[in-house]
């Protein structure tokens, strides 16, 4: 059981610095971008269409997270 909660925890660990050093890279991207002219219709659209596949990723993780921290609870409470 100690292994599964390490495991899980180093995943969550590999995830947090994954999401902080992608934020660097967007900060970069604004600044970068920041001079240029407003993009027309058709790309907002598909920006908008990847961003809710996006969301929709970022949903089906954060389920999939709450749901085995949901188990792990469980198999301490049975446990104890």
């Amino acid at each position: 059981m100690i292994y599964l909660k390490f495991g899980i925890g180093a995943i969550a660990l590999i995830i947090l610095y994954l999401a902080f050093d992608k934020r660097s890279w967007f900060d970069e991207e604004y600044e970068r971008n920041k001079h240029h002219d407003a993009p027309e219709m058709d790309q907002l659209k598909w920006h908008i269409r990847h961003m809710r596949q996006d969301v929709g990723t970022m949903v089906f993780i954060l389920n999939g997270i709450l749901l085995l921290t949901f188990i792990l609870v469980i198999i301490s409470v049975i446990k104890m």
